[in-house]
Protein backbone atom coordinates (compact mmCIF):
# COMPACT_ATOMS: atom_id res chain seq x y z
CA UNK A 1 0.00 0.00 0.00
CA UNK A 2 1.33 3.45 -0.91
CA UNK A 3 0.38 6.85 0.45
CA UNK A 4 0.36 10.13 -1.42
CA UNK A 5 0.87 13.38 0.41
CA UNK A 6 -0.63 15.36 -2.44
CA UNK A 7 -2.98 17.42 -0.27
CA UNK A 8 -0.21 18.73 1.97
CA UNK A 9 1.22 22.10 1.00
CA UNK A 10 4.91 21.88 -0.05
CA UNK A 11 5.92 24.31 2.70
CA UNK A 12 4.12 22.18 5.28
CA UNK A 13 5.79 19.06 3.91
CA UNK A 14 9.23 20.71 4.15
CA UNK A 15 8.42 21.93 7.66
CA UNK A 16 7.49 18.42 8.75
CA UNK A 17 10.79 17.12 7.34
CA UNK A 18 12.69 19.84 9.24
CA UNK A 19 10.87 18.92 12.46
CA UNK A 20 11.75 15.26 11.90
CA UNK A 21 15.40 16.30 11.51
CA UNK A 22 15.15 18.15 14.84
CA UNK A 23 13.76 15.05 16.57
CA UNK A 24 16.52 12.85 15.14
CA UNK A 25 19.22 15.30 16.25
CA UNK A 26 17.66 15.56 19.71
CA UNK A 27 17.55 11.77 20.11
CA UNK A 28 21.17 11.52 18.97
CA UNK A 29 22.60 14.31 21.10
CA UNK A 30 20.47 14.79 24.22
CA UNK A 31 22.64 12.53 26.39
CA UNK A 32 25.91 13.98 25.12
CA UNK A 33 25.57 17.76 25.20
CA UNK A 34 24.08 19.87 28.02
CA UNK A 35 20.67 21.31 27.17
CA UNK A 36 19.95 23.24 30.34
CA UNK A 37 16.91 21.96 32.22
CA UNK A 38 16.10 19.40 29.50
CA UNK A 39 18.79 16.93 30.55
CA UNK A 40 21.43 16.06 33.13
CA UNK A 41 24.60 15.03 31.31
CA UNK A 42 26.53 14.43 34.54
CA UNK A 43 23.82 12.11 35.83
CA UNK A 44 23.77 10.20 32.55
CA UNK A 45 27.55 9.79 32.67
CA UNK A 46 27.32 8.41 36.20
CA UNK A 47 24.63 5.90 35.20
CA UNK A 48 26.16 4.93 31.85
CA UNK A 49 29.89 4.69 31.12
CA UNK A 50 30.90 6.16 27.76
CA UNK A 51 30.93 2.83 25.88
CA UNK A 52 27.52 1.79 27.16
CA UNK A 53 26.11 5.26 26.47
CA UNK A 54 27.42 5.11 22.90
CA UNK A 55 25.72 1.78 22.20
CA UNK A 56 22.51 2.84 23.91
CA UNK A 57 22.43 6.04 21.86
CA UNK A 58 23.10 4.09 18.68
CA UNK A 59 20.33 1.62 19.49
CA UNK A 60 17.82 4.41 20.14
CA UNK A 61 18.99 6.54 17.22
CA UNK A 62 18.91 3.88 14.49
CA UNK A 63 15.12 3.52 13.98
CA UNK A 64 14.48 7.27 13.83
CA UNK A 65 17.46 7.76 11.51
CA UNK A 66 16.13 5.09 9.14
CA UNK A 67 12.75 6.83 9.18
CA UNK A 68 14.37 10.19 8.44
CA UNK A 69 16.40 8.69 5.61
CA UNK A 70 13.30 7.15 4.07
CA UNK A 71 11.34 10.37 4.45
CA UNK A 72 14.13 12.36 2.80
CA UNK A 73 14.53 9.77 0.04
CA UNK A 74 10.83 9.79 -0.85
CA UNK A 75 10.38 13.54 -0.27
CA UNK A 76 7.99 14.95 -2.86
CA UNK A 77 7.01 11.46 -4.09
CA UNK A 78 4.61 8.75 -3.01
CA UNK A 79 5.62 7.27 0.35
CA UNK A 80 5.53 3.48 0.62
CA UNK A 81 3.41 2.11 3.45
CA UNK A 82 6.38 1.09 5.62
CA UNK A 83 7.52 4.72 5.91
CA UNK A 84 4.35 5.52 7.82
Amino acid sequence: MSYTIGTVHPVANATLLALQCFVVLFVALHNWIPLGALNNVKGVRIAFPTGKLFWTTLLNFTPVAIGLGATAFYFGRTYPGWVF
